[in-house]
């Protein structure tokens, strides 16, 4: 996981009581104290004012025992969900790893379910009965392998947080993007997770939304975020991001973060960006088949920095309010004959780094 620290080698920790989900505290750590939590399972941090390592609770007894850590969209900031010492008696019990992280209801915690091998669980045991009555089916395929299905369903927010998963649509579904813990991420997929979509039926959609969390230039929220790899078969794939004024720079309908990979092979795939990017690409995108229509007002329909190849497929990319259809920041973008289609006007690219293939 790549972080942003500050300047100081800091970066902010929010700490929620994983059960409760009532925020404990906000602390800070570096990368010195995120790896000492992270071996020790207990919470660690930099005291700023004592400028020394603080392991919470070695004085008052209220050890704080790590149940999972994550990173913001933008990765600068975590939030790092604890039990605390001495409540556990009270406590549900879950087994497992943390699989997917699911908001059904605006303004809504999210809830977590697990997986320990063998049978899922969650606080309450009540999440796969939510789950399927709003429409979704998870089951488990394999060692560490997931299938989501999901049928005319409409919840907030999906992170998939382990293993490898298919999404299979059936009907019109939608991710609204208003639940409490994804800034503002309609679906999520996390580092070092694989995910594929692919329609059951040939008229299956998935609309996934963003929710600004703040007015200013710093709302990083973003339909679709790919921090490991997903790829898109089949179905009519949309998502929709905007913000009041333009927002970061790291943000979109789609984003593909510094270790991410969007393939897709198949489909029909828009990302509309209203004072956001239709898509911003950080490491690899690969294109061979389908259909990609994107659309940016304020900022550039497709924006790359990383490895960018389109050999199969059409891709259609503009930006309104005279921005730029497609913008080449670094990395390379190779593509095959004439399938990248952009208004002559609005495409911007650095010659040294474009190759243009003849099939």
């Amino acid at each position: 996981m790549e972080l942003k620290f500050d300047e100081k080698g800091l970066i902010p920790a929010i700490v929620q009581d994983h059960y409760t989900k009532e925020v404990l505290t906000l602390a800070y750590m570096n990368a010195e104290t995120l790896a000492l939590t992270i071996a020790e399972g207990r919470t660690v941090f930099w005291s700023r004012s004592r400028q020394e390592i603080w392991r919470k609770g070695e004085t008052s007894g209220n050890v704080q025992r790590v149940v999972s850590i994550t990173a913001d969209c933008d990765k600068d900031a975590l939030v790092v969900e604890v039990s605390v010492t001495g409540d556990q008696a009270a406590m549900p019990v879950v087994s497992g790893k943390c699989v997917l992280n699911v908001s059904f209801n605006s303004g809504e915690e999210f809830k977590g379910l697990y997986f320990d091998g063998n049978k899922f669980s969650s606080v309450n045991n009540d999440v796969m009965k939510l789950l399927n009555d709003h429409g979704i089916k998870v089951t488990n395929s394999g060692e560490n392998s997931f299938q989501l299905r999901m049928t005319n369903a409409t919840i907030q927010n999906l992170e998939l947080s382990q293993g490898t998963w298919e999404i299979v649509l059936n009907g019109s579904n939608v991710l609204k993007g208003k639940g409490k813990g994804f800034s503002g991420c309609g679906l999520r997929i996390n580092d070092y997770v694989s995910a594929t979509i692919k329609a059951e039926t040939a008229s299956a959609s998935l609309t996934v939304k963003n929710s600004p969390t703040t007015s200013t230039s710093r709302d990083a929220s973003s339909g679709i975020v790919v921090a490991g790899s997903l790829t898109i078969e089949s179905g009519t794939i949309k998502a929709i991001a905007y913000a009041e004024q333009n927002s970061d720079p790291v943000s979109g309908a789609i984003v593909v973060q510094s270790n991410g990979t969007l393939n897709i092979s198949g489909g029909s795939v828009t990302a509309a960006g209203t004072h956001k990017n239709g898509v911003y690409v950080r490491r690899n995108f690969q294109m061979t088949g389908g259909s990609l229509t994107v659309t940016g007002s304020g900022k550039p329909g497709i924006e790359n920095e990383g490895n960018f190849k389109l050999s199969g497929g059409t891709i259609s990319t503009k930006s309104n309010s005279d921005g730029i259809g497609f913008l080449q920041r670094g990395g390379s973008v190779t593509i095959e004959a004439n399938e990248l289609i952009t208004d002559r006007t609005l495409l911007e690219i650095v010659p040294s780094l474009l190759q243009v293939a003849e099939r």
